[in-house]
């Protein structure tokens, strides 16, 4: 700026200078002398003046935490945040996802779409390098120096103190705070989950099921991890995604065997989306998800975990995916709702996966193609008309990648969107297919949703009708109906 008002002054100043002091004419030299002067002068003057102006519009939002990148045509819209009419926005300066052409009919979800050119009323953040953040030692951090969890408005649901079986004070939420209801409905628990080989922390919400209070002090019973999108809250999977109420629902039909949920966005250093990746160098988000969290759980609540599993939507349901992939020997059973299976390369992480190494090794469909199948289940969660790079087309090409010992279904909706009207169909047989998948359960499988199919996305001839699920048309109808879809 000083530079070019430099040039800009000094050009008016020769012409006005000379012209006005006739004696000047006569001394080129004085009069360069003079203008120059002049000009910087008269320059100085305007880049103060402007940098005042500047300075005084900037100050608010100078302190306003940073708002996440759009490479996945996320518009940043700055909004107010109410748990009830929008659990979906977890800051006042945190986007939502929307589609360039607006909200997705059916209403609006958490998730990622297609990249789409940055909104030009909201510019991203500036390029940051790959690996840029808080680095964490290696050695778990001493119990009595945890790290806190980042500062973010979630856990917005009013709850109260009341004394848990073991006598020790936990925060629940008024709808759920009766003790005396506990044996009949279960509770949900506002806690935070110190991870002590990842030194990370997170806030999640605990739901313990009525038999949780029923077999003390012997609580054998397995884990089950619930993921938000990202951006999403923890809220949403209470109010939106009403986890509780079907995992009461199925207790109720004996369609879903009793387990302890763990409700909580996938973010642990959010903003900085790390796709629940150990990010080298970075925080190693994965050790927290896949080892700190259910540990954590099974301590704080004195369970004996007799099995592990992880369900999500969107980014919640990659991170589902990549925890049986990636620990096989620990999460047997996941669900993806509309997820995606190759970590994504927006502003929000940061360039961390620039790397081809570390984007290889965290991409589903690469293991599948270089390394061994795992011996796990997993169930993908779409519809027909569900588009994009979490859509059908995503979810039908990756499921032919799934080999033995790996089992992989298909559960597609004739129709749906990407939004929690569409994944409240799904999660009640998503519990029920995490359930008859665990050790020890012995419950039926809950009927598929009306109008939907479970499939292995065979082609005619190629498996044994066995291979579908009850209820569903036979492969050829499957198979027409997909080509349709594309």
């Amino acid at each position: 700026m000083l530079v070019v008002s430099v040039l800009v002054m000094s050009a008016l100043a020769a012409a006005v200078v000379p012209a006005c002091f006739s004696r000047l004419r006569r001394t080129p030299r004085r009069a360069i002398g003079l203008a120059l002067t002049l000009a910087v002068l008269l320059s100085a003057v305007l880049v103060a003046t402007l940098s005042a102006g500047r300075s005084s519009g900037s100050t608010a939002a100078s302190q306003r935490p940073p708002v996440s990148g759009g490479g996945t045509a996320r518009v940043h819209l700055s909004v107010g945040y109410f748990p009830i009419l929008a659990p979906s926005i977890p800051h006042p300066a945190v986007v939502r996802s929307v589609t360039a052409a607006g909200p997705r009919p059916g209403g609006s979800g958490t998730g990622r779409r297609a990249p789409l050119p940055i909104a030009t009323h909201a510019p991203a953040p500036p390029p940051a390098p790959a690996v840029v953040g808080p680095r964490v030692p290696p050695q778990a951090r001493p119990a009595h120096h945890p790290k806190e969890p980042a500062q973010r408005p979630d856990f917005m649901v009013p709850t109260v103190a009341e004394t848990g079986p073991d006598g020790s004070s936990w925060q629940t939420p008024k709808k759920w705070s009766d003790p005396a209801t506990w044996p009949e409905r279960g509770t949900i628990v506002t806690t935070t989950l110190y991870g002590t080989q990842s030194g990370l922390a997170e806030r999640a919400y605990v739901y313990l099921p009525p038999e949780y209070f029923a077999l003390a002090p012997a609580r054998n019973m397995p884990i089950t991890i619930v993921f938000s999108g990202y951006p999403g809250t923890a809220e949403e999977l209470i109010a939106r995604g009403r986890y509780p109420d079907a995992l009461l629902a199925g207790l109720a039909s004996d369609e879903v065997a009793p387990m302890v949920l763990v409700m909580l966005p996938p973010a642990v250093t959010f903003p900085w989306d790390t796709e629940c990746t150990d990010i080298p160098n970075g925080p190693p988000a994965f050790t927290y998800y896949a080892h700190d969290v259910p540990d954590a759980v099974a301590d704080q609540f004195h369970l004996n975990p007799t099995g592990y599993a992880a369900i999500g939507d969107s980014t919640g349901g990659y991170c589902a995916a990549k925890l049986e992939a990636l620990d096989p020997t620990r999460f047997t059973v996941a669900v993806s709702l509309s997820g995606y299976y190759h970590p994504a390369l927006d502003p929000t992480t940061r360039g961390a996966f620039k790397d081809p190494a570390l984007r290889d090794r965290n991409d589903l469909g690469w293991r599948l193609q270089h390394l061994p199948a795992p011996p796990v289940s997993l169930l993908l969660a779409t519809a027909y008309d569900e588009r994009g790079l979490d859509g059908y087309d995503t979810s039908a090409d990756w499921l032919q990648l799934i080999k033995s010992p790996m089992v992989g279904r298909e559960l597609v909706l004739e129709h749906g969107m990407h939004n929690f009207a569409t994944w409240d169909q799904e999660i009640p047989y998503g519990l029920s297919w995490i359930s008859t998948r665990l050790p020890g359960t012995a419950v039926e499988q809950a009927p598929i949703p009306a109008d939907a199919v479970v499939t292995n996305g065979a082609e005619p001839g190629e498996a044994d009708p066995t291979d579908f699920m009850p209820g569903g048309p036979a492969p050829a109808a499957t198979t027409a109906r997909r080509d349709q879809a594309r």
